[in-house]
């Protein structure tokens, strides 16, 4: 813990999950913080999102109670990955593999796990409507849009996809876009098709679409589509491009109200000369935005808190463990970028390729279904 004791302030850029859980990190090991979110409310958009139980392991490390995690969402017993039609590809045992990791994998609703991390930090940690427009890495400060400046030992750039603190530590970095936007909502949804604990994902010719139970009647569901930047569409539309697929899809975009879906461009961020200079060190999007497609942003987000406050507890001095922390998480942070590519060129595949890509996923050796569920829920294994 020496290197802990060293500081005194920590200032985290940005609200979101990745963001809170590192300040609940640092304040369970006594550490004063600071959080600036530039919006002025929770930005947990109305979607969800799959938190697989090595993160969830992480999560209970940070206080969050089984009896909390209910309340966010529903233990995932089931990955179905279908064609468009719906017919049955293959059945992934999550429930089973989570055994294994000790905790059970979640489909969560995203506003509900930023809202769980919020209310357990209490007062005065989280400043609402406090945009951060630049930062000094070496000097260890942050410039407010009031023009104030603040000063800590440590400055975690949690900020996302468009991130301030990016520019200061690896320099301005164009992001890259996928071609594919996904269109997403968490609504009052039950289906005779969707079992509890079950995650229908349907694989089409040239987009995919799925269904998550999240507990308490309510679903997550999710359309992604190959669509220009900027491109909208309307919930008529997002119903038209289902067209023939497997019905559920079409009840569960009918159930919800048009305001309250989400719109998402899938952009990702090539890789960055470094995430760490001085005092500051990128986490989560800020250092590996990725598409949707590999079901494991915001875990890996997770992750990313847990390793550097590992580092935090066992290295000598600050600059100690953020070294040790870009050595760790760098590349593999890279490599789930990449990992998150493949996996959107696979389930959104054109004819006729697409056929080939079902009758394989169909014929997948029987004992091969529970090592790959297991490689899901323990975190992928990339190189």
């Amino acid at each position: 813990m020496a290197a802990m004791a060293t500081i005194d302030k920590a200032l985290i850029i940005g609200g979101g999950v990745s963001g809170l859980a590192a300040a609940t990190a640092l304040r369970r090991r006594g550490v004063d913080v600071e959080v600036h979110e530039r919006y002025d409310h929770l930005q947990g958009r109305a979607t969800g999102f799959t938190v697989w139980a090595y993160a969830i392991q992480h999560l209970s490390d940070l206080g969050v109670s089984e009896d909390q995690l209910a309340a966010i969402g529903s233990p995932l017993l089931v990955t179905e990955i279908r064609n468009h039609r719906g017919e049955l590809l293959e059945a992934l045992p999550i429930g089973d593999a989570s055994q294994a990791v000790g905790h059970p994998s979640y489909e969560v609703d995203r506003a509900d796990l930023q809202r769980v991390l919020l209310d357990g930090l209490g007062d005065g940690v989280v400043h609402m409507g406090s945009e951060v427009t630049a930062v000094d890495a070496e000097a260890g400060t942050v410039t407010l849009a009031d023009g104030s400046t603040r000063e800590a030992d440590l400055i975690l750039g949690c900020d996302g996809i468009h991130s301030v603190a990016r520019d200061a530590v690896a320099g301005h970095h164009e992001l890259t876009y996928s071609g594919y936007a996904a269109w997403s909502a968490v609504a009052e949804f039950t289906s005779d098709d969707l079992q509890t604990g079950h995650h229908i994902e349907l694989w089409g010719p040239g987009h995919k679409a799925g269904v998550g139970d999240v507990g308490g009647g309510r679903a997550r569901w999710y359309i992604t589509a190959k669509a220009d930047s900027g491109e909208e569409r309307t919930p008529d539309q997002l119903e038209a491009s289902v067209e023939g697929w497997m019905p559920i899809i079409r009840d569960a975009l009918r159930a919800t109200p048009p305001e309250t879906i989400v719109r998402a461009e899938g952009w990702y961020l090539k890789k960055l000369p470094r995430w760490v200079t001085g005092r500051v060190a990128l986490l989560g999007d800020a250092a590996h935005a990725m598409t949707a497609f590999g079901s494991n942003g915001a875990c890996t987000a997770i992750d990313d808190v847990h390793d550097l406050v590992r580092h935090l507890d066992a290295e000598a001095t600050i600059a100690d463990a953020l070294t040790a922390y870009e050595h760790d998480r760098k590349s593999y942070g890279e490599a789930q970028v990449k990992r998150a590519n493949r996996m959107g060129l696979l389930a959104q595949l054109h004819r006729p390729l697409a056929a080939a890509r079902d009758s394989f996923l169909s014929h997948v050796p029987a004992e091969k279904v529970p090592e790959i569920a297991r490689d899901m829920v323990s975190g992928p294994k990339v190189a």
